[in-house]
């Protein structure tokens, strides 16, 4: 499935009985460890598992609290909560004519995408950015449409739950964030 986390989207698959995470364009191993947790190994090429060291200590749970389903991170002493999973939206129609790329027509307003699009994956709508300071970074965030002319970005933390407006005029398809 799809969680949103404190560092973007992540989607949690199985590939030749292995569990794999894909993260901002990047592709991880989830090992499992005799306790329940799971060990965090890199993916060269996204396919072969390589000991990177700052992942060596990173451990990773699901687990539920309150009703929803959590990923928790240990690193050494330290546990925290890392991000929610996502569940796909119930209303798909409102978003489905928004799918495809956009063009950010303000971009004098600091830091914006470079690029911008919106897709339909896995019964989930994703936006997708990246940005000209940080190349080969892909953000990616969960969108809940909640009327037809209104969307949430999904999960927990900055930004998150926030509107996105749509809207159609003679000039095309429009997306609204946060003034962009």
């Amino acid at each position: 499935g799809y969680f949103d986390t404190v560092v973007g989207l992540i989607k949690v698959g199985s590939q030749f009985g292995n569990l794999n995470a894909e993260l901002m364009g990047h592709s991880f191993r989830l090992a499992p460890q005799s306790d329940g947790w799971f060990g965090v190994k890199y993916n060269l090429l996204g396919l072969f598992p390589v000991s990177f060291s700052p992942l060596d200590d990173i451990r990773l749970a699901m687990t539920r609290i309150a009703g929803r389903d959590v990923l928790v991170g240990s690193m050494g002493n330290e546990t925290t909560l890392v991000g929610e999973k996502l569940q796909p939206p119930s209303a798909r129609e409102a978003l489905i004519d928004y799918v495809g790329k956009y063009e950010l027509v303000n971009q004098d307003m600091g830091v914006t995408p470079a690029s911008l699009a919106l897709h339909y994956e896995d019964g989930m709508f994703i936006a997708e950015c990246t940005f000209a300071q940080l190349p080969n970074i892909v953000l990616r965030v969960g969108i809940n449409p909640i009327s037809d002319t209104e969307a949430l970005i999904s999960g927990l933390g900055s930004s998150r739950g926030e509107t996105v407006r749509m809207f159609k005029d003679k000039t095309g398809k429009h997306m609204v964030f946060s003034g962009l």
